[in-house]
């Protein structure tokens, strides 16, 4: 395998994809993605019960509030060369389990017993086999993983997650993990960097930023398969582990100086 070094590779992902999101919303998006030929991770909540995802409006003429047509459009990305990532099992986070990458206080899988966490993974990938979707690609809501987590997911053969903060993949815990970094495009010189959107709340100035920077660099996206077929992934670096520490840092101070109005 031959490591891509001469410029950026970028990923991109949508997270919180179930069929009771708000789909025009999420329509925004696809005529560029399908333009650009665009194969990103879609994060997919197999059994919605989160109050914030209920947003299939009435005036959609779907009744109650879902969409019977999200499973065949998810299944049509698929077929495209997307990836599908399993988002979890309903989305409501409600553990304190201190995890991995500790963004929230409150999360849906870490903290919990392997045990139910299997059983959990376990129902969620069956759900969306009914529905004709093989997900390879975990994605944690509100990055909510442990190593109770990690254990579960190599149990019911899931060897990918879309989390971390890193500058390339890297392979820990028995699993590989493809970095994600970024929740809005940024221009980089090196490594491989995973822009997360969120298309129920992403505003109409987040639409035309992706699709401005998608016209400068779709040549340098990729996907989850070219990334495990080109990349060399081997153990996490110490490089890697400095950038994790930042990126923490980053991301505590920003969040103090929003929470008290500083600049």
């Amino acid at each position: 395998m031959t490591e891509p070094r001469e410029a950026a590779q970028y990923l991109l992902r949508f997270d919180d994809l179930c069929p009771t999101m708000d789909g025009d919303r999420w329509r925004r998006f696809v005529p560029m993605l399908r333009r650009f030929g665009i194969r990103p991770i879609l994060a997919v909540v197999p059994e919605n019960q989160d109050p914030e995802l209920q947003l299939c409006s009435p005036d959609s003429g779907f009744d109650p509030g879902f969409d019977p047509g999200f499973w065949a459009e998810m299944r049509e990305w698929q077929a495209a060369g997307a990836t599908i990532g399993l988002h979890g099992y309903r989305h409501i986070c409600e553990a304190e389990g201190r995890g991995l990458i500790p963004l929230h206080a409150k999360t849906e899988f870490a903290g919990v017993p392997r045990e139910q966490q299997r059983e959990w993974i376990r129902a969620g990938l069956g759900i969306l086999a009914e529905h004709g979707l093989t997900a390879r690609v975990w994605v944690a809501p509100r990055h909510g993983l442990d190593w109770e987590t990690i254990a579960a997911l190599r149990e019911v053969g899931i060897g990918v997650v879309s989390d971390g903060f890193a500058r390339r993949p890297f392979r820990e815990g028995g699993v590989v993990w493809i970095p994600q970094q970024l929740w809005r495009p940024v221009e980089k010189t090196t490594g491989l960097w995973t822009i997360c959107l969120h298309a129920n709340s992403a505003t109409d100035e987040a639409v035309t930023e992706l699709e401005s920077f998608l016209c400068r660099f779709a040549g340098q996206f990729t996907c989850v398969e070219q990334v495990l077929a080109d990349w060399e992934i081997g153990a996490r670096s110490v490089g890697d582990r400095i950038f994790h520490a930042r990126m923490m840092t980053r991301i505590r101070l920003g969040r103090l100086r929003r929470r008290f109005g500083l600049r």
